[in-house]
């Protein structure tokens, strides 16, 4: 056994994040190739009752100029 004596330690854990980038996929193979641009302003969100539309109330970003999003301080969970 390691007995230490003085030590302070912790565990720090990021708060959860979802995010991603929407692009123009050109090809259609689901994969971002270099030539495909992102593409800004679209909003994202996230569909907590699960009927495929946006619901006042539910989370939702727009995406920035190079079609980035992010989603923190998540709280652990399934999110569609």
């Amino acid at each position: 056994a390691d007995a230490r004596g003085g030590v302070d330690f912790g565990n720090v854990f990021r708060p959860n994040e979802i995010r991603g980038v929407k692009f123009l996929d050109s090809d259609r193979d689901h994969q971002r190739d270099p030539d495909e641009p992102g593409i800004g302003g679209v909003t994202i969100y996230i569909d907590s009752n699960r009927n495929n539309q946006w619901n006042a109330g539910e989370p939702s970003t727009v995406t920035a100029s190079d079609g980035s999003y992010a989603f923190p301080g998540m709280t652990p969970g399934a999110y569609v």
